[in-house]
């Protein structure tokens, strides 16, 4: 347990931490050409959830803030429940993620975003640290559940299916 909660405090930090940077170096549409044409720090601001859908709608931000709560909430119960470290630790860089951008929403009502990609005439949404870590996690989960299926049999997500699975 004593690692996911490291990586969830890791994510949580260093997130907040560049975001801090940003907000003290960088004003709003402000950007810093890092590769010509491909990387840029831009410092956004973005009111609703990946690539902007709910933006600016005030409605849209209490949902997710609810939401990120509700899901943070249950990866914790996850983490604890189950004791399969691969499946811990994937969660918790979703975890980490999750509670890094709601404590932007807590906080200013949006979130921190600030690398920007640029594909020839293709801009890539702009995005953060916990961003990166909710994608990582994510797909880490999905390839090594599609590459070890027989292990999910072995994932608890409630007490009773846990009793289930310690019984058989």
């Amino acid at each position: 347990m004593g690692a996911s909660l490291g990586i969830t405090l890791v994510i949580i930090l260093l997130d907040q931490i560049s975001k801090n940077i940003i907000l003290q170096k960088l004003a709003i549409g402000e950007s810093i050409k890092i590769i010509n044409n491909f990387f840029y720090i831009t410092h956004i601001r973005n009111s609703g959830a990946a690539w902007g859908f709910l933006a600016d709608k005030t409605w849209g931000i209490n949902i997710l803030t609810l939401l990120s709560i509700i899901v943070s909430l249950y990866l914790i119960y996850l983490i604890f429940l189950n004791n399969f470290i691969f499946f811990r630790v994937f969660l918790s860089l979703i975890l980490g993620g999750s509670i890094g951008n709601l404590i932007d929403r807590v906080r200013f009502g949006n979130v921190v975003d600030f690398l920007s990609f640029k594909f020839g005439n293709y801009h890539f949404p702009v995005f953060n640290i916990a961003d990166m870590s909710i994608v990582i996690g994510g797909v880490l989960l999905l390839i090594y559940f599609i590459f070890n299926q027989d292990k999910l049999d072995n994932i608890a997500f409630s007490r009773n299916d846990k009793k289930d699975k310690e019984a058989n």
